[in-house]
């Protein structure tokens, strides 16, 4: 009655002979017959089965390891019911079976007729509608007298009523409903998600167990929580067995390690940018981080900060577009006066590109009349053809690129990065995705430290840039730059 339920209480006495029989049986003598009173309790539904046991052993103590659940294991002929001995009043022990409505009838009149038989005996019976309705069970157990596993059987002949769920008690009483396998976690995020987030230890009837104690149908479970959050441990994920559980762990663990990481990226970007004369709260003021956010393929700036503190964003590269260009060193720049269109004859190479700055189209050039090589096309800020301007200045001529170009134009990158497994795959798809050929490679490691000079065939100077800010989105990378 306190708990709200509608049930109906039968008593049960046992007869001299079951006694007897249960003595020679057990061999034990009529002290250790612990229901020789016997209470039937009859609810509507099976989880009022379980409320109606918590209640009973609140009422009176229970007997330790004198409790049977037949209802999540059901004897083989089909018999459920919850059994519990407890002291009862005045010291008695006393035996009480719980069951719903179903399961009585299928007791009286089905494969399990344990009272209705025990006191008709072998005294012939006109079989009721009832009786009829379930005579198929009985021959299907003369049928299968071998099957002596008693879940198969089970499966065979009354399938799967609630056998995937287990019914447990919050310390209040109440009845939460999980999934087999359950855990203590899926049990705290049933009750709340801020008692999963601080859940640190478990108690099932009142003892200590693991976080992935799989909870049994009738176990009271307490869950222990720290006042300060420290969220859910992503090894949760690897035993706990609702979505709801999973789903909010999940959802924790992205948010926090997204704020982790946004932190962090900030904390590594403000410090690159001090050693380079910057200030991160200008930079971001200045709206750069917005522009750079594009580039990256990231939504706005704390993407971009967060990717940096991932790690799939070099922090070196960021810096690399934002501070401001290096002061190029003073270099002459060749000015020829004279212009000369190199003739192009089939068969006769009469030009060469130069190997020491590697000029490709579009970079400013000029040419110097070699003797018996023809003309060397070098980029107009060569030291090597500042060299020659002085010493042989009406050697140099001045060039365009509109001459047929009958060798690959090459370009030679020095690339510096931290090393790890799979970098060099890395800067290869870097390259190879803008339609580029790697002609060379050289790398060494030191303290840590990879340094590549690769040597790759481009069409023209924005195919190069292209390729040299595909390999600075790379994680880990350190500077990209053009070899002259």
């Amino acid at each position: 009655a306190e708990a709200g339920l509608e049930a109906t209480v039968q008593g049960r006495p046992k007869h001299l002979w079951s006694i007897y029989q249960k003595m020679q049986r057990e061999g034990v003598d009529i002290d250790r017959i612990y229901d020789l009173i016997a209470l039937r309790v009859i609810v509507n539904t099976e989880s009022e089965c379980y409320l109606a046991l918590y209640g009973i052993h609140k009422l009176w103590t229970p007997l330790p390891g004198m409790f049977t659940d037949y209802i999540t294991k059901p004897k083989p002929n089909g018999y459920q019911s919850l059994h519990t001995k407890v002291v009862g009043p005045e010291g008695e022990i006393m035996e009480v079976q719980i069951r719903t409505w179903d399961m009585h009838r299928n007791a009286e009149y089905g494969i399990a007729a344990h009272w209705r038989y025990k006191e008709i005996g072998d005294e012939p019976k006109k079989l009721d509608t009832l009786d009829q309705a379930l005579a198929w069970l009985r021959e299907l157990m003369e049928m299968n007298k071998d099957i002596r596993d008693a879940s198969e059987f089970t499966r065979s002949v009354i399938g799967d009523l609630f056998r995937d769920q287990v019914f447990v008690f919050t310390p209040k009483g109440d009845v939460i409903d999980l999934p087999r396998g359950a855990t203590p976690i899926d049990f705290a995020y049933r009750i709340h998600t801020q008692i999963g987030h601080r859940c640190i230890g478990a108690k099932v009837n009142g003892r200590l167990v693991p976080l992935d104690y799989q909870l049994q149908t009738g176990e009271v479970v307490e869950i222990i929580t720290s006042k300060q959050l420290k969220g859910p441990s992503p090894d949760w994920l690897r035993f706990v067995k609702t979505s709801l559980a999973r789903n909010r762990i999940k959802r924790y663990l992205k948010e926090q390690s997204y704020n982790e990481n946004l932190q962090r990226g900030r904390e590594m970007l403000a410090e690159a940018l001090e050693k380079v004369g910057l200030s991160l709260s200008e930079v971001m003021e200045s709206g750069k981080l917005d522009g750079l956010s594009k580039v990256y393929q990231v939504q706005n700036t704390n993407e971009l900060l967060a990717a940096i503190g991932w790690g799939s964003v070099s922090v070196q590269s960021v810096v690399n577009k934002l501070k401001p260009p290096e002061p190029k060193p003073k270099v002459a720049i060749v000015n020829p006066t004279e212009t000369m269109t190199l003739p192009a004859r089939k068969g006769t190479l009469l030009y060469r590109l130069a190997k020491c700055c590697t000029p490709v189209p579009n970079d400013p050039i000029v040419g110097y009349i070699s003797r018996g090589r023809g003309i060397i096309v070098h980029r107009s800020d060569c030291r090597n053809i500042l060299r020659l301007h002085h010493a042989e200045p009406e050697r140099i001529i001045a060039l365009n690129w509109d001459f047929p170009l009958n060798e690959p134009i090459t370009a030679r990158l020095k690339v510096i990065a931290y090393d790890r497994i799979g970098l060099l795959s890395d800067v290869s798809n870097a390259i190879s995705s803008k339609g580029v050929s790697i002609i060379s490679n050289r790398s060494v490691t030191k303290d840590d430290i990879a340094y590549f000079d690769i040597g790759v065939v481009v069409p023209d100077a924005q195919t190069l840039q292209s390729v040299i800010e595909s390999i600075q989105r790379l994680t880990d990378v350190l500077q990209v730059m053009r070899v002259l």
